[in-house]
């Protein structure tokens, strides 16, 4: 039996919508929770099957199946978001950019390494 790879995605705009789309087609992987404050997004989301869903990002981190998250939420919340999952021990893929500074992405980087958890942007 393989195991599955259950992941978040937090910010459902164009590109957090792509993911979610693209996600649902990738062998293993099965998306178990989405946020964003707008309920229309969330809406949609729920008719591509999410089930879990949330209208703060921050709320996701206590969906504890999750192995990693999408962050794709506007760039002033990438530090924050990825540093809060970083410290959770989820792995992370950010949408680009990394952090609006060198100074946040190196805080990115470091909570990743720190924590041992894959970082991908």
């Amino acid at each position: 039996m393989t195991h599955r790879i259950r992941v978040g995605v937090v910010g459902l705009g164009r590109m957090g919508m792509l993911h979610l789309r693209n996600v649902r087609f990738v062998d293993g992987v099965s998306v178990e929770a989405v946020a964003d404050r707008s309920r229309k997004e969330l809406a949609k989301a729920s008719s591509l099957g999410a089930k879990n869903l949330f209208s703060d990002f921050k709320d996701v981190i206590d969906h504890s199946s999750l192995d990693a998250v999408i962050i794709a939420l506007p760039h002033f919340l990438h530090e924050e978001a990825a540093v809060l999952w970083a410290e959770s021990g989820l792995h992370i893929f950010v949408e680009k950019p990394l952090g609006r500074t060198v100074k946040e992405c190196q805080r990115i980087i470091e909570a990743a390494h720190e924590n041992g958890v894959k970082l991908q942007f």
